[in-house]
């Protein structure tokens, strides 16, 4: 008799899709900026941490939403077989924030899950507003993302993805918010609470 998983909803920008070296691409390639890496950017919102460019960030980001933008978000080292690993312990749904003006972007990014992860469209949510979505685990990079939907659903899970521009904020404190490092990490933390649920 098959046992039901838990439902896990993953966030794609900042977990799967490197986002931050695809727009750094852009800023190399379009503009000839060429001084800054990933390790670089400590906040959320990416072009804060480059205040000398931070007037280029509309014209990075209406070249990132152009058709075929985001195909060229390369995928995070490790996430392909994360997922895959993952899949054995719960039904993944991704929950994704939309990229506002793209006219391609929602269809583009169900093709890149598809084609990257093995994904498919029904699995994928498009909504900012993730605390709505019921789910067992959401695993996200946004800090308030985290912190709104564990508020929302406090039997829940809520894992914040670590990066450097989540290292402090308002989950610090919780005990029903864990950070984790990296995909061994969370697959032991996924992995006793899915059990815990079974």
């Amino acid at each position: 008799m098959n046992q039901i998983k838990p439902i896990l909803l993953l966030d794609c920008d900042g977990v799967l899709a490197n986002f931050i070296d695809a727009t750094l691409s852009i800023l190399n390639d379009e503009f000839g900026v060429k001084n800054y890496t990933h390790d670089d950017v400590k906040t959320w919102d990416m072009f804060d941490s480059f205040p000398d460019h931070k007037h280029l960030a509309d014209d990075v980001y209406e070249l990132l939403k152009k058709r075929g933008g985001c195909y060229g978000i390369p995928p995070y080292p490790g996430a392909q077989n994360g997922v895959a690993k993952l899949e054995e312990l719960v039904d993944i749904v991704i929950v994704t924030s939309p990229f506002n003006g793209g006219e391609t972007w929602v269809h583009e990014r169900e093709r890149w899950l598809e084609m990257l992860f093995d994904i498919s469209h029904k699995d994928v949510i498009h909504t900012g507003r993730k605390e709505l979505i019921h789910g067992d685990i959401l695993v996200d990079d946004k800090v308030e993302h985290v912190v709104a939907w564990q508020k929302a659903h406090p039997h829940g899970q809520a894992i914040l993805w670590g990066q450097r521009y989540n290292e402090k904020g308002a989950y610090e404190g919780n005990p029903h918010i864990k950070r984790v490092q990296g995909w061994n990490e969370l697959l032991a933390v996924v992995a006793v609470h899915a059990n815990g649920l079974r």
